[in-house]
């Protein structure tokens, strides 16, 4: 999802690059985020209970956000992830492992 707002941040005002729905579910801050950033973390919940591998909450304000979210650590963005998700990092593992042997 892109935004006019940074993802999620914690009651410091630091960025939470990836939260999981349990983690989601017993973090203490939750109560104290602006409703914008509630509703885009129940969207997000929402598609990962659904089947969907990650959700992205992104902020649309700065150049190639969508980019540097998806194909590299660089992004600035939330990621939401299911409860159990070993296959985010794996999935990712294997897209790099590919491309490092030159197999796409």
């Amino acid at each position: 999802m892109l935004g006019d707002s940074p993802g999620v941040l914690d009651r410091g005002g630091r960025l939470v690059a990836t939260l999981s729905a349990r983690d989601i579910a017993v973090w203490p801050d939750v109560g104290s985020l602006p409703a914008a950033t509630k509703s885009r973390l129940d969207v997000a919940l929402d598609a990962v209970a659904h089947g969907v591998r990650s959700a992205h909450i992104i902020d649309g304000r700065n150049d190639h956000a969508l980019l540097l979210e998806v194909l590299s650590n660089a992004g600035d963005g939330t990621i939401v992830l299911p409860e159990q998700a070993p296959h985010f990092l794996d999935d990712s593992l294997r897209y790099l492992h590919r491309s490092d042997s030159g197999t796409d």
